[in-house]
């Protein structure tokens, strides 16, 4: 296997703004447009964030926090007194105003409710309902508590929280790409895409996250430098198929046994069972 073109990486591929559109015939809209500075992030956006490390789920968290307007009507909500710990520090770096942004939720931002459908939790519900002019949110805290069985319920809640009015607000999903299941990556990466209106890949150096993302873009959709020489090198190496211009990538059996290896990879900064209580 050649290495992948991690080596090769320009830091101004990553930071570069990038605008763009993937086709999605599945569902005859527009895929999410790709960004890459959350600080400008737009009202009436629905962002799914792909990250690979606790760094880099902080610092997109710092850059989503400092485009807002009003620190008051903005909240990034977390779970566990040592990630709350965490990533005020790194929001503190950016900007003191935003630090006292971020709460500890205490416990997931989607709740099942009797009908069996998750549904935001009442703490959601109400800093929402105290700023009728809109709101910053983001919540870090969906891939810390779902479960193999409860992915396809989870999707339900974005499409239904897609649906919902967003003019004035700009919403924040975070995704740890660690803790997506394997088998179901290629459907739930895709799927999540669908259901938001902006997406930011992820920029880690661990190649099966690299490769798992790409999973997550419709068939199309134009890529800056970096990622598309990643794609490529996957092709190359057959952990992804094409089937068809129409049709998104299918990850492979080596794909997938190398997408596995995902955990093994060290963690830059503070690792997931470092930080979560």
């Amino acid at each position: 296997m050649t290495p992948i073109p991690v080596p090769g990486l320009v830091k101004d591929e990553l930071s570069a703004p990038v605008a763009s559109h993937g086709a999605d015939p599945s569902c005859g809209k527009p895929g999410p447009l790709l960004i890459s500075d959350l600080s400008k992030l737009p009202l009436g956006s629905h962002c799914l964030s792909l990250y690979a490390s606790q760094d880099e789920a902080a610092d997109r968290a710092a850059a989503f926090l400092a485009g807002a307007e009003d620190p008051r009507s903005a909240r990034y909500f977390v779970a566990g007194d040592r990630l709350l710990a965490f990533t005020r520090r790194k929001v503190r770096e950016r900007s003191r105003a935003r630090s006292s942004c971020v709460n500890d939720l205490r416990g997931p931002q989607a709740v099942r409710q009797r009908d069996g459908r998750f549904r935001p939790a009442p703490e959601v519900i109400q800093f929402v309902s105290e700023h009728p002019e809109g709101v910053s949110a983001g919540g870090q805290t969906i891939t810390r508590y779902w479960r193999r069985e409860t992915v396809p319920d989870h999707l339900e809640y974005e499409e239904w929280f897609d649906r919902q009015p967003r003019s004035t607000s700009r919403f924040l999903c975070p995704y740890d790409l660690r803790e997506v299941p394997v088998d179901l990556a290629a459907t739930t990466l895709l799927e999540l895409a669908h259901h938001h209106s902006h997406l930011v890949l992820s920029n880690a150096a661990e190649p099966a996250s690299l490769l798992l993302q790409l999973l997550a873009l419709p068939a199309g959709t134009p890529l800056p430098p970096f990622h598309q020489r990643v794609r490529a090198w996957c092709l190359e190496e057959g952990l992804v198929e094409e089937e068809g211009r129409t049709n998104p990538l299918v990850l492979t059996v080596e794909g997938a046994t190398f997408a596995r290896s995902l955990r093994s990879f060290s963690k830059k900064g503070l690792s997931s069972s470092e930080v979560l209580d």
